[in-house]
């Protein structure tokens, strides 16, 4: 295979897996305002690293210091500010781990310290109340006790509407990402099953994603939650005095410090155990065949050049989170891979990204702060985007030619644990996290290879408009 042909190859396979993660046509349409962000590699975790989401307090000091752990660890992860180019990788992912990186919750603390906002008039009594209703069905306040101190403590976590609604959306993307699944692979005329399967299984296929719909608008209180939204921005655009200072309480309370000494935001994920489920994933298969299909999509938005910022093969990653690139180098005729993949929606109940794109505020003058984002398409600025969906796969598959080359340093590397990687997809090592080292294990045999591992390898990422965008009407601020 030649160079273009194996560059051809990883845009292909990451442009039908972006195709399927954000396009869409009919009842599955594409939101306008995501990207992909790849992991490069993949980060393994552990379904029992991912327990403090479903389990607030641990029954021993033991115990509760893991889910600090793993509440510290997957916080700091997820909350990393989004490069425009695409790529989190490993230098970043390790950069965000020990926190000398910019994080979300810096960015967000700053705007809240050393903003200005509009000063129009008072509230009424009423709208006072009505606001004060909303953020508690958003961010719901209660108190634990620390199981060695006995101390009690206020928190706080996404609200019962917000859990309902992210419940019922993450079927949704979910019933969307089969549906895209059939529906490229029609399209692709990868295999005759596939065409067959969508020329008498479509509109099933649309069925599902329309009774998801329709389970998230009923159950999920898709339009109450979104004009609630909508109507605070509405109130707030006359004073945004009472909503900032709910906004700090929810920061506060949801600062929490691990072992180390260090502060985090908690940050957590629906469905809290998606890790264990046996519902909600999705197959996702690619063959080399499918190549031409695929070669000229993007990958995450922006149309980057895949080839030059991936690269092809990685591997043998330094204890400086270096990576020793193998590009074209490998044999990759008759590529396979297949995985079950699943997104998941991350919680953030500290924060607002609707006060950050209200038109009622404004950094003070003075304090040399640059914008968060310019709008632009890629945007520039400080917080151009943010994370808002975890992409994580299982039971990955793979099969190539270097895998069945008995001389191949690749095939030992991945054999005795090396850290090996393919673009966003780890293939064998391990990888530091808040326990020290996580190993990734895998196996190669007569049919390729095989790693069932958990591995986040990419976020779905919001992309912020011009903020901030204060309106020329509002002549008072505070």
């Amino acid at each position: 295979m030649s160079d273009s042909e194996s560059s051809k190859l990883m845009k292909s396979l990451l442009g039908k897996l972006y195709q399927i993660l954000t396009a869409g046509d009919g009842p599955a349409e594409a939101s306008s305002d995501n990207f992909i962000s790849w992991c490069v590699p993949g980060i393994p975790f552990k379904s029992e690293e991912l327990l403090f989401a479903s389990k607030a307090t641990g029954a021993s000091g033991d115990e509760e210091r893991d889910l600090l752990l793993q509440a510290s660890n997957f916080s700091r992860f997820v909350n990393f500010v989004p490069d425009v180019s695409g790529v989190y990788d490993t230098k970043k992912q390790e950069t965000t781990y020990n926190q000398s990186g910019n994080l979300l919750w810096n960015t967000y603390s700053n705007v809240l310290q050393y903003s200005e906002i509009s000063n129009a008039g008072e509230l009424t009594d009423s709208q006072k109340q009505q606001l004060e209703r909303w953020n508690g069905l958003l961010v719901e306040t209660y108190e634990e006790e620390d199981i060695i101190t006995g101390a009690k403590k206020q928190k706080t976590r996404p609200g019962s509407l917000v859990r309902a609604y992210k419940d019922k959306q993450q079927a949704y993307i979910q019933a969307c990402l089969t549906y895209n699944s059939k529906r490229l692979a029609a399209m692709a005329s990868e295999t005759p099953e596939d065409v067959r399967d969508w020329r008498y299984n479509a509109s099933l296929y649309r069925m599902s994603v329309q009774n998801a719909m329709d389970a998230w608008v009923s159950e999920g209180y898709k339009n109450e939650y979104e004009q609630i939204t909508s109507a605070i921005d509405q109130i707030t655009r006359r004073s945004l005095v009472l909503w900032k200072r709910k906004l700090d309480d929810n920061l506060d309370k949801s600062k929490q410090t691990d072992i180390n000494g260090q502060n985090f935001y908690l940050t957590t994920f629906w469905p809290a155990r998606f890790a264990s489920a046996t519902e909600g994933w999705t197959k996702f298969d690619f063959k080399q065949e499918s190549v031409r299909a695929y070669s000229n999509y993007e990958t995450n938005g922006w149309s980057v050049d895949v080839s030059a910022t991936y690269g092809l093969f990685s591997g043998s990653l330094s204890n400086k989170g270096e990576i020793s690139t193998t590009n074209d180098k490998l044999d990759v005729s008759n590529f396979s891979m297949s995985f079950e993949i699943i997104q998941v929606p991350i919680l953030r109940p500290w924060f607002s990204p609707e006060f950050l794109t209200n038109a009622a505020w404004r950094f003070k003058s003075g304090l040399g702060m640059s914008e968060l984002s310019s709008g632009g398409r890629p945007p520039k600025g400080s917080l151009p985007a943010y994370p808002t969906t975890a992409i994580f796969i299982r039971n990955l598959k793979a099969d190539f030619g270097e895998l069945h080359n008995e001389a191949s340093t690749y095939k030992r590397d991945i054999s005795t644990g090396v850290s090996v990687g393919y673009g966003p997809f780890r293939l064998s090592g391990s990888y530091r996290n808040a326990y020290g080292e996580s190993k990734f294990n895998s196996e190669v045999n007569q049919e390729g290879l095989s790693a069932n591992g958990l591995q986040l390898i990419a976020f779905k990422c919001a992309v912020l408009p011009k903020s901030p965008n204060p309106s020329s009407d509002i002549k008072s601020w505070i």
